[in-house]
């Protein structure tokens, strides 16, 4: 075991050193994040020749309540104990002690209710999943203090290989399951076994120095959960804008069609949230850097929408024009066609959402948690407005109502940029032309391909579609946006830019 983490290490002799470990540290996180996500996609394409709809359907409805009970026995504690640099272990003990309390009052409720409520949300069946799914948020509070240990510590490469590993004995367990016929319980498990690597080996790289006999010390409690319930809401919000619409689906249409729907979700949304993601971490990174001066910190988020719309103004176009091909050639008959629709209808996530997460990064950059509370409010409550008012009748309708959302509350996420901070809506407006540009020349270039040439191999006529839209886009950029390009460069090498 290591030593406490209040013997925190030697911070580095110059502050060059710091930015390359932060800087190598995001490159870490980075590539792993890439990765897990890319074989997490692969997974879910297998799993669907071995699992029926509505199995992926029942188990993705318990995975959401599950975590969502998660969210509400961590209120934050995590990111407190992140930025925590005094009183490390009487903070980490009472923030353990808090979350398996609130865990386990939680987890004991949805254990002795958990038929009824999966019956609430078409969840239920011979096959118990939501009591087996209650295991996965139990096991993230349990060993709640060692990522904040590792996070502290700079250990982003461990963190890296813990998440990669982890998301191996996902795909490992989850492909073993399904294939010996077990459904649901494939996706259940491996997200379990998941959590377990990751938790397990964060601790047993971390210690246990940390845990303390609890001394009742009001204002440190204080002092915690006012930091750590903000935060903790706008994750709860953040996670409830891009998982509780399976609910709403769950409920309304069933779990046969919550698995068609969710597998879509996952084609449109997966690509363009690692994307932004990776983009709104560097912001908050760069950002931070020169939060005083206003000129500085306006310019940084302007180029990066620019960057950021100019690399997925053309992935959210492919998905939604070349997706249904996707899924025709990479799944099983039985599920392509209903996937295949609502992938287009959800394409739209793709331009709203980069325009969400910038704001909200931006936001926590310069230290205004209530914008990032009111990006995050927007989501949900655009999100739940439109279902109820547009997304009864179908699923199809649903999906289009989610995937607008996305685009609405990006909008209005770039409104709260000028009520929170002065920045011109002219200024955001001008950054995102060029990519409306580029993405319609791009739309019309796979639209005349899909004229001039309509064959009937939708794997030929994949590549042809996307090779020529590429190149045109791709030609389009390089003569008129060659800056931004270096900016999209810098945003995939992980380096933002210090100064301009």
């Amino acid at each position: 075991m290591l030593a406490s983490p209040d013997d925190q290490p030697a911070a580095p002799s110059a502050e060059a050193g710091l930015g390359t470990t932060a800087t190598r540290g995001m490159l870490w996180t980075s590539l792993s994040s890439l990765l897990a996500r890319g074989l997490g996609f692969a997974m879910t394409i297998v799993l669907t020749y071995w699992m029926t709809k509505e199995d992926y359907g029942r188990a993705s409805a318990a995975y959401t309540l599950a975590i969502t009970l998660g969210f509400f026995s961590i209120p934050g504690l995590e990111s407190e104990l992140i930025r925590r640099k005094e009183r490390f272990a009487e903070a980490a003990t009472w923030a353990w002690i808090i979350c398996n309390g609130m865990m386990l009052l939680l987890c004991g409720i949805a254990f002795a209710y958990a038929e009824p409520l999966a019956t609430l949300f078409n969840a239920a069946g011979p096959r118990p999943y939501l009591r087996w799914t209650l295991f996965i948020p139990a096991t993230m509070t349990l060993l709640v203090v060692a990522n904040p240990i590792l996070c502290q510590r700079l250990r982003f490469g461990l963190q890296s290989l813990l998440e990669v590993g982890g998301t191996l004995s996902n795909v490992g367990t989850a492909v073993t399951l399904a294939a010996s016929g077990l459904g649901g319980y494939a996706v259940v498990v491996g997200q379990l076994v998941r959590e377990v690597f990751v938790r397990v080996g964060g601790t047993l790289a971390t210690g246990l120095g940390w845990l303390r006999a609890p001394r009742f010390d009001a204002p440190l409690l204080r002092e915690m959960l006012a930091f750590g319930v903000p935060v903790y809401l706008s994750e709860l919000l953040e996670f409830g804008a891009t998982n509780w619409d399976n609910l709403f689906v769950a409920r309304v249409f069933g779990a046969e069609t919550l698995g068609a729907y969710a597998v879509a979700y996952t084609i449109a949304y997966t690509p363009i949230h690692t994307i932004s993601q990776r983009s709104a971490s560097v912001v908050l990174a760069t950002v931070a850097r020169f939060a005083e001066d206003r000129d500085r910190r306006h310019e940084a988020i302007l180029r990066s929408i620019g960057a950021i719309m100019l690399a997925l103004g053309p992935a959210a176009v492919l998905i939604m024009l070349d997706g249904p091909r996707v899924v025709a050639v990479l799944f099983p008959h039985h599920w392509s066609p209903t996937v295949a629709t609502l992938v287009a209808a959800l394409s739209l996530v793709g331009f709203g959402l980069p325009l969400q997460y910038l704001p909200d990064y931006y936001f926590q950059a310069i230290n205004r948690p209530r914008g990032t509370l009111a990006v995050m409010g927007l989501k949900v409550l655009l999100m739940f407005g439109a279902l109820f008012l547009f997304g009864r009748s179908s699923v199809n309708t649903a999906a289009w109502s989610v995937s607008g959302s996305f685009l609405v509350s990006g909008a209005a996420a770039c409104v709260l940029l000028r009520i929170v901070d002065g920045i011109p809506l002219g200024r955001v407006a001008v950054q995102i032309v060029p990519a409306a540009i580029g993405s319609a020349l791009l739309a019309a270039t796979v639209l005349g391909v899909r004229r001039i040439l309509p064959l009937q191999s939708n794997l030929l006529m994949l590549i042809i579609e996307a090779g020529a839209g590429g190149a045109v886009y791709l030609a389009y950029e390089l003569a008129f946006h060659r800056e931004q390009i270096r900016d999209i460069l810098s945003t995939v090498l992980g380096r933002g830019k210090s100064s301009e």
